[in-house]
C-alpha cells in the first residue's frame, strides 16, 4: 500500500522562543536541532499544517508585521529527526521543507551559529537591523539594511540575525537554475557570469550588492512569499517570475554596488565567453566547431573547459539538453521521439539512455512523476 509520508511540523514562534528563552536565561545559545528536540518532548510536534499564510495582508512596508504573519509559519522538521546531521554537514536540495525551486524564510534570532554548505544557492538581505555571515572561515563585515549577499553552493557559510533583526533568506536549486531563470542566465552581467562560474566551475564565491528596501522591492518580496507558501497553480512558475525580476532590480543597484567576487585563480578569460556560446548553441553544438569558432585547438579547449569548470564539454552540453528536456516534459504533450530532437539527442535512444543516466529515473517516470505532484 502507497502511503503519503507522514511530516512532522513545529511553528516557527514555538521555535524562536525556546531560543530566545534559553539565551535570556544561560545567556548562551542553542541550535535549532536542540530547540525542535526540546519542543518534541513538550508534545509540540504536530503532522497536518496549514500552509496558507496570508503574506497579502502585509502592507508591503512595516517589517515586524511581516515577522508577526509569519510566526505562524509550520517549519517542516521531519528530516531534522529523522537525519539530524544534515544540518551539520552538506544541506541537500531534497529536503523535505524545500517544496517549490526557490524557498524564502525569515532567519531566526538568537539561534545557534551553524557552519556548513549547501547544495542550493542561498541569498541573505537584511532587512530590518543586521546580520552576520562566515564564508570559508572568514567573517564578512557585519551586513546592514540593505546587504543583499548570494552565496554559491557547496561554500562552507554561517548566516544569523543579530539581536531582533529581521533577515529574509531565500534557498535557489542549482539544479532549476537554469530552467526556471533562463533569461537571467542569459543576460551580459556580473550576476549571470556568477551563476554559469558557479554551476560550472565548482567555485566557492559570494557576492555582495548593497539593495536599500523600497516599496517595489518590498511587494516584490511580499509575491514571492504569497506564491512560495501557495497552492494555486503555476505557483511555483510565479514565484520564479518574481525572483527574477528581483534580480533584474538587484542588477539595476550595479553601479553603487560593492562587489566581493572571488574568481577562480588561472581561469581563461575567454571562458565566461565560451561557456555563453555553449549555452546559445548546445542543441548543435560540437568540440570541433567550437574549437574552430574560437580558435583553439579540439584537444587543447576540452581540457581547458575541463580544468576551467570540472565539467567535460559533452556533460555541460548534455545537461543544457536535458534541462530543456525535463521542460518540456513537464509542460507540453509532445512524444518522446519529438522532445529528443528538439533538444538536440539524434535518437530517441540516446536521449532515454542519458536522461536516465542523469536524472536516475526514465524521461515517461519523470513525466508521471510530475503530472501527479
Amino acid at each position: 500500500m502507497n502511503m503519503e509520508k507522514l511530516h512532522s511540523y513545529l511553528y516557527f514562534e514555538d521555535v524562536q522562543n525556546v531560543l530566545t528563552t534559553h539565551k535570556e536565561k544561560y545567556g548562551t545559545r542553542i541550535d535549532l536541532l536542540s530547540a525542535a528536540m526540546k519542543l518534541k518532548k513538550e508534545g509540540k510536534v504536530f503532522h497536518y499544517a496549514n500552509h496558507d499564510l496570508h503574506f497579502i495582508d502585509w502592507d508591503g512596508e512595516d517589517f515586524e508585521q511581516l515577522r508577526k504573519i509569519y510566526m505562524r509559519y509550520p517549519i517542516d522538521v521531519t528530516d531534522i529527526y529523522e537525519n539530524p546531521q544534515v544540518y551539520l554537514s552538506k544541506v541537500p536540495e531534497n529536503l523535505s521543507f524545500f517544496k517549490r525551486d526557490i524557498w524564502p524564510i525569515l532567519l531566526m534570532n538568537d539561534e545557534k551559529e551553524n557552519y556548513n554548505s549547501n547544495e542550493s544557492f542561498e541569498v541573505v538581505y537584511v532587512l530590518k537591523g543586521k546580520a552576520r555571515v562566515c564564508v570559508n572561515g572568514q567573517y564578512l563585515d557585519d551586513l546592514t539594511v540593505g546587504d543583499f549577499a548570494i552565496i554559491a553552493p557547496d561554500t562552507m557559510h554561517s548566516s544569523f540575525a543579530l539581536e531582533d533583526a529581521i533577515v529574509f533568506d531565500i534557498s535557489i536549486k542549482a539544479s532549476c537554475l537554469e530552467t526556471a531563470f533562463f533569461n537571467l542566465m542569459h543576460t551580459d552581467s556580473v550576476l549571470s557570469l556568477f551563476f554559469r562560474n558557479c554551476l560550472y566551475g565548482n567555485q566557492q564565491n559570494y557576492l555582495l550588492f548593497h539593495v536599500p528596501p523600497k516599496q517595489h522591492i518590498n511587494y516584490l518580496i511580499k509575491g514571492i512569499f504569497t506564491e512560495s507558501y501557495s497552492t494555486k497553480s503555476f505557483a511555483n512558475e510565479v514565484c520564479n517570475s518574481l525572483f527574477g525580476i528581483l534580480m533584474a532590480e538587484v542588477l539595476r543597484t550595479y553601479r553603487d554596488t560593492y562587489i566581493h567576487y572571488s574568481a577562480k585563480k588561472n581561469t581563461n578569460v575567454q571562458m565566461p565567453l565560451i561557456l555563453t556560446y555553449i549555452q546559445s548553441n548546445y542543441r548543435t553544438i560540437s568540440l570541433k566547431a567550437l574549437s574552430e569558432f574560437f580558435g583553439y585547438n579540439t584537444d587543447y579547449l576540452g581540457k581547458l573547459i575541463h580544468q576551467s569548470t570540472g565539467m567535460y564539454f559533452n556533460d555541460i552540453v548534455n545537461q543544457y539538453k536535458i534541462n530543456e528536456a525535463s521542460e518540456l516534459l513537464l509542460t507540453t504533450s509532445l512524444p518522446l521521439e519529438a522532445i529528443a530532437e528538439q533538444s538536440g539527442f539524434n535518437s530517441v535512444d540516446h536521449f532515454s539512455r542519458t536522461f536516465k543516466k542523469s536524472r536516475n529515473i526514465t524521461p515517461g517516470k519523470f513525466r508521471a512523476r510530475g503530472r501527479n505532484r
